[in-house]
């Protein structure tokens, strides 16, 4: 996110079917090799033979790259400003995934569901508020957008109300980013690339 209030930060949507912490990092412009490199991991590790080796893999794939890694799996709105607030100076941001942000926030205990126009806010204020502060504090941050398979054949309530978060949160996101990309194959397709110095209030219709 980008405004005229605050033109430093850039904000990259980054859309990839299969997430690979390698061919992510592919998304850096030359601009932002010198930052420091912050990894934000979101999966909640509930204890699972497939989960735990999900984030072993996930941790091998950044070794090497220069990353300070925090694991946040929820809590953003209290946890990005305390960071912003410890890290005045410029830094690259990489969030991976909104997937696992938008299910620890739907899934969460006690969590009942709630209109659309509630979730829609609860989206805005837990996950997209968060990250355009981070932005608008002078910092570049990507965040991964991983696609909905539209051939899994799930079809039960708890799908239709991820679904319909996802697509508010990619709504939000994607409305306000100053570059989408979508990564096939680990090649990165500019959708919206954005440009050096850029403002933007609103996104263009591609």
């Amino acid at each position: 996110f980008t405004s005229q209030a605050s033109a430093r930060g850039k904000t990259t949507a980054l859309i990839n079917e299969l997430i690979d912490g390698q061919k992510v990092v592919q998304a850096y412009g030359n601009e932002e090799q010198s930052m420091e490199r912050w990894y934000i991991a979101t999966m909640h590790s509930d204890g699972s033979p497939e989960t735990t080796e999900r984030i072993r893999r996930h941790r091998q794939q950044r070794q090497g790259k220069g990353f300070h890694t925090l694991e946040w799996s929820c809590g953003l709105p209290n946890r990005f400003p305390q960071w912003v607030e410890q890290h005045p100076e410029p830094a690259s941001v990489l969030l991976e995934d909104l997937g696992n942000l938008v299910a620890n926030e739907l899934f969460s205990p006690g969590r009942l569901p709630q209109s659309f126009e509630e979730e829609a806010e609860t989206v805005r204020k837990n996950l997209i508020l968060p990250i355009r502060n981070v932005s608008e504090a002078g910092h570049r941050i990507v965040v991964v957008c991983d696609m909905m398979d539209e051939d899994s054949g799930i079809d039960t309530p708890e799908m239709k109300r991820f679904d319909r978060w996802m697509q508010s949160a990619q709504q939000e996101l994607a409305a306000e980013a100053d570059g989408i990309v979508e990564v096939v194959a680990g090649f990165p397709n500019w959708i919206r690339k954005p440009t050096k110095g850029q403002e933007r209030n609103q996104c263009s219709d591609h």
